[in-house]
């Protein structure tokens, strides 16, 4: 859970940084709850970005171990991202060290252990983060009590209620994941 909350973190703060805007710090807390805070920026973008992101990151996983010329380029990317943001922005100092953990043990599979066992890694880390994607929406829009959330932000800016965007997203990634499948069986081939 702890690399998903990361990515969806990571993801706003990418969507800020696209739109304009600045990002003054992420925090990952004991719970496994995130919280980014950004200075401007589109806070629609921004704020759409933690789980449809964090699902692009999880595709990213799942679809470099299909790729020879790119796979190794997308996962060098994805934990640049990861260290970038550990260092300069979470302030948690045990997540910081985690986060860079991690991605250095992920890069160093990449040089020192069979592609093979890559593959079904980056495979399952991709498919878990994907599949997570579609509970945390549903624990933090569907089932939660709290009045902050990603949803509620935009429910906010557009006047429609944050259910409707929890259920989009929601479709959004169950069909990510049925393509995802889709992909994988016909390549499997």
């Amino acid at each position: 859970k702890l690399i998903v909350v990361f990515l969806h973190e990571s993801s706003h703060a990418l969507a800020a940084i696209l739109t304009g805007g600045n990002i003054i710090k992420m925090d990952i807390g004991p719970n496994l709850g995130g919280r980014s805070e950004i200075s401007g920026g589109n806070t629609f973008i921004i704020a759409s970005a933690g789980y449809l992101g964090s699902f692009l990151f999880g595709s990213a996983f799942f679809y470099s171990t299909y790729s020879k010329e790119y796979g190794r380029w997308i996962i060098i990317t994805i934990m640049t991202v990861i260290i970038l943001f550990a260092v300069n922005v979470i302030t948690n100092v045990t997540i910081q060290l985690l986060a860079v953990l991690f991605a250095a043990l992920v890069l160093l599979s990449l040089w020192f252990l069979p592609a093979k066992f890559n593959k079904y890694i980056f495979k399952s880390l991709g498919l878990i983060s994907c599949i997570y994607v579609v509970y945390d929406i549903k624990e933090d829009i569907l089932t939660s009590t709290s009045s902050s959330s990603d949803a509620s932000i935009i429910a906010r800016l557009t006047g429609i209620p944050e259910l409707f965007w929890g259920l989009l997203w929601i479709a959004i990634s169950v069909t990510g994941l049925f393509l995802l499948f889709r992909f994988g069986y016909i390549n499997a081939k």
